[in-house]
This record gives C-alpha cells, sequence and structure tokens, in this order.
C-alpha cells in the first residue's frame, strides 16, 4: 500500500523547469540597455581629494597635522 501511494506522488509530481543564467540576467541587461538610450540625461561624477598639511609649532605650541578633504563636481569619464 505505502508503495503503491510513493510510485503515484513519485509519478504525479510535475517537472519544474530550470532557470538558466540568461535567463536570469535577461531583465538586468534589457534595463542597462534601455537606460543608454536616454539621449538628455546628466551624470555628475565627483571626485574627492584628501590631504593633509603639517602646520609646524614653536616653542610653546606643538606642530600639527590638519587634514582637508575637498569634493570636486569632475565629467563622467563614460
Amino acid at each position: 500500500m505505502k508503495a503503491l501511494i510513493y510510485f503515484f506522488i513519485f509519478f504525479n509530481i510535475s517537472s519544474v523547469n530550470a532557470l538558466t543564467w540568461a535567463e536570469f540576467w535577461e531583465p538586468f541587461v534589457e534595463s542597462a540597455q534601455n537606460y543608454s538610450r536616454i539621449r538628455n540625461r546628466t551624470e555628475t561624477c565627483y571626485k574627492v581629494v584628501r590631504y593633509e598639511e603639517y602646520v609646524p609649532g614653536n616653542e610653546w605650541s606643538s606642530g600639527f597635522v590638519r587634514h582637508k578633504t575637498e569634493k570636486h563636481s569632475i565629467h563622467c569619464p563614460y
């Protein structure tokens, strides 16, 4: 009886279609291609410049390091 139930369950389960990598990446690739066709888009890229400057001390105060960060907008390379 159990064998008959297992046989019925095993052979009546519908097969599952496997998802391929091409089918998985297709929506992402299509959206990227559609986005690149937009003509009047503006993109702003930034370059962050960080630098340090040593300020020397004197006989009354010790020197210290001044940290500076500047953010410049640049033309996007792509």
